[in-house]
């Protein structure tokens, strides 16, 4: 996501203006939904809106069209007036077919502009905010659940659901009015039994809202074994090991668990619906049978009788149907503005998109008596860490698995803050650095590093993507990590594509993908090279292959290896042992092999693995 949205150019002025709207942290509702579709497409979405009420609003007209069409007809059939006066009063019932015809047209291409305006200018916004996140938040489940629900498309389906029903309304209105003037008793009965309906369908929304929150961890669940069945990369082990018959029933498991919950739901809510729709058909009956006395002593004409059953009916229908839907749809829609609006507040960091500046020098590390613990854990990872780091020498820093290693390095690139103690580069507390000031300091293999399916050259270059990356450093790169007669045998070199989603891409193995992961951190011009067990699948004989190689390539950087074997150990000055969340022992291997402490024994139970 960061690097999607440091590589898109959409700081153009209006766009910067409406992202600071977008953006800001407060409480949002409904009708934020709808000025923010209103910024993204002005004038698309004035023309959808005023469509939409003129439209509905000229419905209440076309009942007296069409009475005086029918009446008019049937003057003629009493030969009361000529076959002219048919066509006249014909006419304005064309015009009528024809605007409804056209408007909905239109509104067809405004929904298409208000779409695209929400992709370009709304749903960039949102990642950015995604990017910005920090990353406590994406290793919080019910956090993974909510980002999960955010999408920008759901802030024009908000604005289609509100100035539909507002045009349902005008319709409604102008419906009622026609009727107090012939039955006004039916009038009030229609807004008397429209009240519980209101009431039934807000309530439905919110529970089904709720139900589709309660099952978001289910869903994910069910969407990961859906991926393990469809996707490539599992296919051959799929096919071996024939586990596609259990993975099955656990995807069907977690799917019947969601359908269950929502269905339950649903028909908790929708009797009642069902039933409140029930008595407005009973009403719009009686209405009928109402307006035929009227119709019979004059005092409405029989084109009038006809045109109201007609649009009655087709109230009553839309009544069951559209506009119950619409008022759930809108008590969902409240329900996703408070979920919006606590996405809008989780902490986030704007410098997370920014470039990075990169430093030109690096004296010295220092964690200073660092404590830490997880968000929403009790267990004290880290309970006093200090080391110093200086510029120019190989550290390793070893200890088992689950001792707090990658934890260090989580905080000193400032993924996260100690809850104690401090962390200093050259002097200066890491929480008083600008963030891409602070990582510009950094280039780090990670032990689950990306794999990106994008091209080759883009691979190497992520890692500092406003650097000129000319084919020149990009080939001395390769060479340094042994791809260069690989990559240039490809017919499109480093333009090459890697993934099998495009249509030329290439495979590469976990060796070459290792290969280009090291590549990338070398082109990133950090001051200190952090290799975080990328090699923990790997043999112990290749890992201390791959960590010569390393020390090779950063014979002048200053470098962290952090591994819970060995291998790392010889090509370092310094190890730190860390065990129980201190550093129990450090040294160079000749000292702590001495010392014949902890690092003594973890080398005599490793020992026969390098031999």
């Amino acid at each position: 996501l960061r690097f999607i949205t440091l590589s898109v150019p959409f700081a153009e002025r209006r766009f910067i203006k409406m992202k600071k709207i977008l953006l800001a942290e407060k409480k949002y509702n409904l009708l934020d939904s709808v000025f923010y579709i209103f910024r993204a497409a002005p004038v698309a979405s004035l023309i959808y809106i005023l469509l939409q009420l003129a439209g509905n609003a000229l419905v209440p007209l076309s009942v007296y069209i069409t009475a005086n069409f029918l009446d008019t007809v049937q003057a003629y059939l009493e030969n009361s007036v000529a076959i002219q006066s048919v066509f006249v009063s014909l006419l304005p019932l064309l015009i009528y077919l024809v605007l409804d015809w056209t408007w909905y047209s239109f509104q067809g291409l405004c929904d298409t502009k208000m779409d695209n305006a929400v992709s370009l200018r709304l749903n960039p916004l949102i990642l950015q905010k995604k990017a910005q996140l920090d990353y406590k938040h994406y290793e919080n489940d019910a956090t993974a659940d909510l980002l999960k629900r955010i999408d920008s498309n759901n802030f024009l389906w908000i604005f289609r659901n509100i100035i539909t029903f507002i045009g349902f309304c005008v319709k409604l209105i102008g419906i009622i009015i026609i009727l107090f003037t012939s039955v006004w008793w039916a009038a009030i009965l229609i807004v008397i039994f429209f009240i519980p309906t209101v009431s039934i369908a807000t309530k439905s929304g919110k529970a089904n809202y709720q139900a589709n929150v309660e099952i978001s961890k289910n869903q994910r669940k069910a969407d990961y074994y859906s991926g393990i069945l469809e996707s490539r990369e599992a296919a051959a082990e799929r096919i071996l090991f024939q586990y596609s018959g259990q993975v099955n029933e656990t995807w069907k498991d977690e799917y019947n668990f969601s359908v269950k919950k929502i269905l339950k739901t649903r028909l908790k809510w929708d009797l009642r619906q069902r039933l409140g729709s029930l008595s407005i058909i009973i009403l719009t009956f009686i209405i009928m049978l109402s307006l035929l006395f009227p119709a019979l002593d004059g005092t409405i004409t029989i084109g009038m009788y006809i045109a109201l059953i007609g649009n009655c009916s087709q109230l009553a229908f839309k009544m069951q149907w559209m506009f119950v839907g619409k008022l759930e749809s809108i008590a969902k829609d409240r329900e996703y503005c408070r979920e919006f609006s606590k996405f809008i507040l989780l902490s986030s960091n704007p410098d997370y998109t920014k470039s990075p500046r990169f430093a030109d020098i690096l004296l010295k590390i220092e964690f200073k008596d660092v404590h830490f613990t997880y968000p929403g854990t009790e267990r004290k990872i880290l309970n006093g860490v200090s080391f110093i780091m200086e510029s120019g020498k190989h550290y390793a820093l070893v200890g088992s698995n689950g001792s707090g290693k990658t934890t260090i390095i989580k905080l000193l690139t400032g993924l996260y803050k100690p809850d104690s103690g401090e962390i200093l580069i050259n002097g200066i507390n890491i929480c008083d650095l600008e963030y891409q000031e602070l990582v510009g300091f950094f280039s780090v293999v990670y032990q689950d590093y990306a794999r990106y399916n994008i091209s080759i050259r883009e691979n190497l270059t992520i890692g500092d993507i406003q650097a000129n990356n000319s084919d020149n450093q990009l080939d001395d790169i390769l060479h340094k990590v042994e791809l260069f007669e690989y990559v240039h045998k490809l017919p499109d070199g480093y333009d090459t594509k890697i993934g099998k989603v495009y249509e030329n891409g290439i495979d590469m193995s976990g060796g070459e993908w290792q290969k280009i992961a090291l590549g990338r951190a070398i082109n990133r011009p950090g001051q200190l090279f952090i290799l975080d067990e990328p090699t923990a699948a790997l043999s112990p004989q290749t890992e201390s292959k791959l960590y010569e190689k390393f020390g090779y390539i950063t014979k002048d950087k200053t470098t962290l290896f952090i591994s819970h074997r060995l291998g790392s150990t010889k090509l370092s000055d310094i190890i730190f042992v860390i065990d129980e969340g201190i550093i129990k022992e450090q040294g160079s291997r000749d000292e702590l092999l001495r010392k014949g402490g902890l690092y003594y024994e973890m080398f005599n139970s490793q020992k026969e693995w390098y031999q």
